[in-house]
């Protein structure tokens, strides 16, 4: 047989999904206290950001996968803050926090620490202008490291040059006249 010809270039294709925040999938519970959220849930104890000193995670992530060792671990090293986390919305909503401890409850866990960032504007807007309830949301959590030995004393430098005596100056020092 014979091959035949080339035929036309077919139709734009449509538009794929967007994807997910990255990081840890949970979901937005507006409730502010520190009782269990929900399995693949997360909460804050306080409406107003200012105020946020923890985050509530459950261990069960959104996507069914258990994160309690995750969530020990941003708790985990020897400096004051342990971790840095951000929990951030395709929306474009996001807090950030540094963790100074993590306590590990029945079924989830407390991250202990401050906001230093959020999309907020102002420190004081509650937190439902930020994630609204149900939102699903990425928990990322970077770990701080840990600080290194001091390094070793340097080596003593070369001795520099004698300075030269100004000639105009007739060998007097700055700021000193001559009586």
């Amino acid at each position: 047989g014979i091959k035949g010809d080339k035929g036309e270039k077919g139709q734009k294709g449509q538009t794929g999904t967007e994807g997910t925040t990255a990081g840890v999938s949970l979901e937005y519970n507006s409730a502010a206290n520190s009782g269990n959220p929900g399995a693949g849930k997360f909460r804050f104890n306080h409406a107003t950001i200012a105020n946020i000193t923890r985050v509530t995670v459950n261990e069960t992530a959104s996507t069914g996968g258990n994160i309690e060792a995750l969530l020990v671990d941003a708790g985990a090293g020897d400096g004051t803050v342990k971790s840095k986390i951000r929990i951030a919305s395709s929306s474009g909503g996001f807090i950030d926090m540094k963790i100074t401890g993590v306590t590990n409850q029945s079924g989830y866990c407390w991250l202990n620490g401050t906001v230093i960032g959020a999309s907020a504007v102002d420190s004081q807007t509650v937190l439902n202008n930020v994630f609204a309830n149900g939102e699903t949301v990425g928990l990322q959590i970077k770990r701080v490291g840990v600080k290194g030995q001091r390094g070793e004393k340097g080596i003593k430098g070369n001795k520099g040059e004698r300075g030269k005596k100004d000639k105009k100056r007739k060998g007097r020092r700055w700021g000193r006249k001559k009586v």
